[in-house]
C-alpha cells in the first residue's frame, strides 16, 4: 500500500483524532496571522503543531492542550476563531506582553482550562461574564492590564484559588461571591470597594455580615486548606531532588553579547577550586542538580544549560553576585551565586525552601536552587529594572523617567512585599532591603528580591553593614553575624522612601541619607529635599510628599522601638495617596 493509501487507512480509522489537530493547526495560523511577536517562528512547514515553540500536545498528537507564550513580543487582537478554537486546552500563558483590544467573545469554549494567565498586557473592556462556564478554573491572573467595568458575579468558579485583577480600571463592588478570594492586594490599583476592600459609600454594613453556615464553610475550608497545604510541602520534600523548573521570560528582544555563565562564574571569583567545573557540578546520580520548586513549568532546562548560557553581571553585594543569564532555547533567568554560605547542606536546604514557599504579587518568584561543594546558586524569575537603576540610572545610564504617581506605586507595592513577609512570622525579615533588591515590572509594580538569603552566610567583614551601605538600622551595624529583624526592615524601607522623595542616593560622600534630610529644616524641604523631577510634574502632590517624607523619617527612627510595623506602614501609605 502507498503512502497515500495508508493516510487515507488512518483518516478512516481515526477521523476524530486528525479533523481535532486540522481544526487546532487552522486556529493557530489564523492567530499568528494577527497577532505579531514569537508566533513568526512557528515551523508552519511541519503540519503538526504540537513540535511548534509554545504548544503542548496530549499524549496521543490528538490536540493542543497548552499554549504558553509569555514574554514573547506579542503585539495585536485576538479574534474570534483563535484561541477559542481551541477546545481541549488546560493552560493558556499570553502573560508580559503588548495584546490590547477585548477578550474574543468565545474565549468560553474552552472548557478545559485550569490556568488562565493574561497579566501584563494592555487588554481592555470588560472582564467577560462568560467566564462562569470556565468551571475548572483554578488560576486567573488578569493584573496589570486596562480592564474596566465593574467585577462580574464568577459564583460557578468554586476551583479557583489563584486570581489576581490588580491594577486595572475596575469600578464598583466587589461581589459577594469572590469572599473566598479574600487577598486585599488582588484587587488594589481599582476603584473598587466592598468585601475584603472598604466598604462601599451608602453601605448599610449587611454585606459585612456572614451567615452561620458561612462561617461554618470557611472554618472548615481553612482546616482543610491547612491540611492540604502540610500535604503539598511533605511531598515536594520527599520529591525536591526530581524537580525541573523554566525560565519563565523568553530573551528581551535586544539581548547583549555576555560572556557563557561558567566562565564568568569560574574567573569571577578566583579563589574557588575549579568554579562550576569538576566535582562541584558533575551529577552523580540522575537526579542531581539544581532543585525547582515547581513541576511542569513553561520551558523546562536543565544545569548544563544554564551553565552554558550566556551571562552578565548585574551587581556585586555582601550576599554575593548576581547575573543574568541568557538560554540558548530563547529563556532569561536572573541566578544569584551566595558566598560566605555557613549552613549545612541539610540546613541550607530546609531554610532555601522556606523561602520558596512564599508566593505574593510583590515578591520575585524564587525558581530554584543549586547546591554544589563550591558553589551555592538561587535562581529567580527575570525582571527589567532595578527600583536603585530607575532612580540613579544603569550602567548603560539609562534612568526611568518615574512619576509622583509611579513612586507613590512603587512604596505601596513594596510594603505589601514586607508587609507579607513579615506576617509569615514574627522572625521572618526581609534582612537585605536596599533600592537594587526592589525590582520593577514595566508598569511600576515593585517586587522584591534576595528575601532571607542574607541569612545564609556565615559571617560578613565586620567593617561591613549587612545590608548595604545607607540601608543598615543602627542596632545591626558592623555585626560580624548577619541578623535580620523586622524592625530592621523598616529601617531600611524607610531610608528607600527617603530616596523615592529625594532622587538621592542612600549614602552621599560618607553621609547618610536619614541623616541629611534630617539636617534639612522643614521650611526649606520644598527647595533642598525633594527631587526636582518630581516637584515639575506635582503641583497638586506637595501634601502627599510632605506625609511620605515624615513616614519615612519615623521608619528611620534611630530606636527601634519608635518605628511602625509594616501594617502601619502600608495602612499609611494607603491612605497618604488616597489623601
Amino acid at each position: 500500500m502507498g503512502s497515500r493509501g495508508a493516510l487515507f487507512f488512518l483518516l478512516l480509522l481515526f477521523p476524530t483524532v486528525f479533523s481535532d489537530l486540522a481544526a487546532n493547526t487552522a486556529a493557530l495560523l489564523r492567530l499568528q496571522a494577527a497577532v505579531r511577536g514569537r508566533t513568526l517562528r512557528w515551523n508552519t512547514s511541519s503540519p503538526n503543531p504540537c513540535s511548534w515553540e509554545g504548544i503542548k500536545c496530549d499524549s496521543a498528537n490528538s490536540s493542543v492542550i497548552e499554549l504558553r507564550l509569555p514574554g514573547d513580543g506579542l503585539s495585536g487582537q485576538i479574534p474570534l476563531n483563535t484561541i477559542g478554537n481551541l477546545t481541549e486546552l488546560r493552560a493558556l500563558s499570553l502573560r508580559r506582553n503588548s495584546l490590547s483590544g477585548p477578550l474574543p467573545s468565545d474565549l468560553d469554549s474552552c472548557t478545559e482550562l485550569l490556568k488562565l494567565h493574561l497579566d501584563g498586557n494592555k487588554f481592555s473592556g470588560e472582564i467577560p461574564v462568560n467566564f462562569n462556564k470556565l468551571t475548572k478554573l483554578r488560576v486567573l491572573r488578569l493584573e496589570e492590564n486596562q480592564f474596566n467595568g465593574t467585577l462580574p458575579d464568577l459564583e460557578s468558579l468554586s476551583h479557583l484559588r489563584d486570581f489576581n485583577v490588580s491594577f486595572n480600571r475596575l469600578t464598583g463592588p466587589v461581589p459577594a461571591s469572590y469572599q473566598r478570594l479574600p487577598n486585599e492586594s488582588s484587587y488594589a490599583g481599582n476603584s473598587l470597594c466592598g468585601g475584603p476592600l472598604d466598604s462601599c459609600p451608602n453601605d448599610n454594613g449587611d454585606g459585612d455580615k456572614l451567615s452561620a453556615g458561612a462561617i461554618a464553610g470557611i472554618a472548615i475550608g481553612t482546616v482543610i486548606g491547612a491540611l492540604l497545604v502540610v500535604l503539598v510541602l511533605w511531598m515536594l520534600w520527599r520529591n525536591r531532588r526530581g524537580r525541573r523548573i523554566s525560565a519563565q521570560v523568553p530573551m528581551s528582544p535586544e539581548q547583549p553579547s555576555p560572556a557563557k555563565l561558567y566562565p564568568v562564574l569560574a574567573t569571577d571569583n578566583r579563589e574557588l577550586d575549579n568554579g562550576f567545573s569538576g566535582r562541584g557540578v558533575v551529577k552523580k546520580e540522575e537526579n542531581e542538580g539544581i532543585v525547582f520548586f515547581e513541576e511542569n513549568n513553561e520551558n523546562d532546562f536543565s544545569l548544563e544549560e544554564l551553565l552554558k548560557a550566556s551571562a552578565e553581571v548585574l551587581g556585586k553585594g555582601s550576599g554575593g553576585t548576581t547575573y543574568r543569564a541568557y538560554l540558548d532555547g530563547g529563556g532569561e533567568v536572573i541566578v544569584k551565586r551566595l558566598k560566605n554560605v555557613g549552613l549545612s547542606e541539610k540546613e541550607f536546604r530546609e531554610k532555601i525552601e522556606v523561602l520558596g514557599s512564599y508566593r505574593h504579587e510583590n515578591l520575585v518568584h524564587l525558581l530554584g536552587y543549586f547546591y554544589g561543594i563550591h558553589e551555592r546558586l538561587v535562581v529567580y524569575d527575570p525582571m527589567p529594572i532595578s527600583l536603585s537603576e530607575a532612580l540613579h540610572g544603569s550602567k548603560g545610564g539609562y534612568r526611568k523617567a518615574l512619576t509622583w504617581a509611579a513612586r507613590g506605586k512603587i512604596a505601596l507595592t513594596a510594603a505589601r512585599g514586607i508587609e507579607y513577609l513579615h506576617s509569615r512570622g514574627p522572625k521572618v525579615a526581609h534582612g537585605n532591603l536596599h533600592a537594587s533588591n526592589i525590582l520593577l515590572t514595566n508598569s511600576n509594580v515593585a517586587r522584591l528580591s534576595d528575601f532571607g538569603l542574607l541569612q545564609l552566610a556565615a559571617s560578613t567583614p565586620p567593617s561591613s553593614k549587612t545590608n548595604g551601605g545607607g540601608y543598615c538600622a543602627p542596632e545591626i551595624a558592623g555585626e560580624r553575624k548577619p541578623s535580620a529583624s523586622q524592625k530592621a526592615d523598616v529601617y531600611s524601607f524607610g531610608v528607600v522612601l527617603l530616596q523615592l522623595v529625594t532622587g538621592k542616593e542612600a549614602s552621599e560622600e560618607g553621609i547618610e541619607l536619614p541623616q541629611w534630610v534630617q539636617s534639612v529644616g522643614e521650611e526649606r524641604w520644598m527647595i533642598e529635599v525633594f527631587d526636582p523631577q518630581i516637584m515639575v510634574q506635582g503641583q497638586n502632590s506637595g501634601d502627599q510628599m510632605i506625609l511620605l517624607l515624615q513616614l519615612a523619617i519615623s521608619c528611620t527612627a534611630h530606636h527601634p522601638n519608635t518605628r511602625p510595623s509594616m501594617l502601619q506602614v502600608t495602612q499609611r501609605i494607603q491612605h497618604i495617596l488616597n489623601t
